[in-house]
């Protein structure tokens, strides 16, 4: 596979990096990106590692440089307030594995996010869109096979029957094929090419028919939804109201026959859990507004009320019970920004398909976090990062030299 990197101007790298372009962060690391997102999807204990490598060098070559603009970075002030936020919940708790945890996960991916920011250049954006669409094919034969041979009782035993793939969880592989479903909706609109987009609409079938395996009611709520904004951010009113109605009409079949609804006879007993965990993380946030109660401590608060979960199964409501008031800013601000470039971009950009997938992947990502947490993770927090810097390499702000810059 042979991926075109749009290269800086020498005088631009050595002013912004002061390293030659034979060794400047921003090329030289630029094709890792690849093996980090192979890593992402390959498994939860993989995924971590070329993050920590590129982070690590990033930083390197920024204390070398001297060069650290965050006004130069959109998303940079919303990444170092999400780390001041649980940095401060960390050390007020305070608790030496939540300190650790949160130096050494949440802040290589923070960095890595920057980073990605600089890097990626329009072209090497949709290349990245490219590669995400298409890696996500061998995951869903991979999903299905685990299907097929779960079901005949070989090598794998799926909870409830519900496929994980390599994800590990039902509810996390749920959410990467929401987003991935709306990153091959944009690009097969983006692609001219029409056996490509024969090729692409397969891909997305195996990919719907992975998310109906996941059993994950919310995701498959979402992506209905979030199917909705995606045809009018791309200007397609006509298939958003046939989808609109088309919702309507699903809704009104599952009120007369609710058993349509996945996983339906533990339904009210889910429902009745989800209550439980809420209040817990209601409770702890009463003890702690400000601050938080540290990064990854819902699980050890939860279990003194027996409740006993990794999370508070609530994006909202976890952010603010462990990384305090500043953390739940922090993470609006990161999506009003998104939202702020790709809605202004939408009209006059040749890459609005790709923008409007994006978007719609951010808001099937949000309301399934509704319900749960499964953004803020090792390997769907790595797809989020990649997709929020591949928006903003394709929604440049003429205001911002770096921006420019990229064009």
């Amino acid at each position: 596979m042979s991926i075109e990197i749009g290269k800086r101007s020498s005088n631009t790298t050595v002013a912004m990096s002061g390293f030659s372009s034979k060794t400047d962060i921003y090329d030289k690391y630029a094709y890792y990106n690849i093996i980090v997102l192979l890593l992402g999807v390959l498994s939860p204990y993989t995924a971590p590692s070329m993050v920590f490598f590129i982070s690590v060098q990033y930083i390197i070559s920024k204390i070398k440089s001297r060069d650290i603009d965050l006004r130069a970075i959109p998303l940079g002030q919303p990444y170092i307030l999400m780390f001041i936020a649980v940095l401060i919940s960390d050390i007020y708790s305070p608790d030496f594995i939540e300190i650790i945890a949160t130096i050494g996960i949440m802040l290589p991916y923070v960095i890595y996010g920057m980073y990605t920011e600089e890097v990626f250049d329009k072209r090497f954006a949709v290349r990245m869109v490219s590669l995400i669409v298409w890696t996500s094919l061998p995951i869903s034969l991979f999903g299905i096979l685990q299907k097929f041979l779960s079901d005949n009782g070989i090598l794998f035993r799926l909870s409830g029957g519900r496929v994980e793939s390599t994800f590990a969880n039902p509810n996390l592989y749920a959410l990467y094929l929401a987003v991935v479903i709306f990153v091959t909706l944009g690009y097969t609109f983006y692609t001219t090419g029409e056996k490509k987009r024969r090729a692409l609409m397969i891909v997305l079938c195996l990919d719907a028919l992975n998310l109906y395996l996941t059993n994950s009611r919310t995701a498959l709520f979402s992506v209905l939804i979030a199917a909705i904004f995606f045809f009018i951010l791309c200007g397609k009113r006509h298939a958003a109201h046939i989808l609109f109605m088309s919702a309507f009409i699903i809704m009104m079949a599952i009120l007369v026959y609710p058993q349509l609804i996945p996983r339906y006879a533990v339904l009210d007993e889910n429902l009745e859990t989800r209550m439980e965990i809420w209040q817990t993380a209601l409770i702890g946030i009463s003890y702690s507004p400000i601050i938080g109660r540290g990064f990854l401590s819902f699980m050890d608060f939860s279990a003194m009320f027996g409740v006993g979960q990794l999370h508070a199964h609530n994006i909202l409501l976890n952010t603010w019970f462990e990384w305090g008031i500043l953390g739940v800013i922090s993470i609006v601000w990161y999506v009003v920004v998104l939202f702020k470039r790709g809605l202004s971009a939408l009209k006059d950009s040749p890459h609005r398909p790709i923008i409007a997938g994006i978007l719609a992947a951010v808001i099937a990502a949000f309301i399934q976090s509704m319900t749960d947490n499964p953004v803020i993770n090792i390997q769907t927090g790595l797809i989020f990062i990649m997709l929020a810097s591949i928006l903003v390499a394709l929604t440049p702000n003429n205001a911002c030299p770096a921006a420019q810059e990229k064009v």
